[in-house]
């Protein structure tokens, strides 16, 4: 079963690539560019969006923050904060 979280990553992931591929667009329109360049920027763009779907901690996390930096943070046994 798929999680909120991935597919959150996915929408996110998405969106970015479609903002991406608008400026691309427009871009290669305004250099009067060939068809090639178009298919390159959406393989391009069709990897990138696979490779964020699938690796769990590349690029920027949804939540602000890494598991690895939380899950080491937890690790240590620290006790917890008298403000928390």
């Amino acid at each position: 079963m798929v999680g909120m979280v991935h597919i959150a990553r996915f929408a996110i992931a998405l969106a970015g690539a479609c903002l991406i591929g608008f400026a691309a667009g427009i871009v290669l329109t305004r250099l009067h560019a060939d068809a090639d360049w178009y298919y390159g920027l959406a393989i391009l763009l069709a990897g990138i969006v696979g490779l964020r779907t699938l690796t769990p901690d590349a690029g920027i996390s949804i939540n602000g923050l890494r598991r690895r930096h939380q899950s080491s943070r937890e690790g240590h046994g620290h006790l917890p904060s008298p403000l928390a």
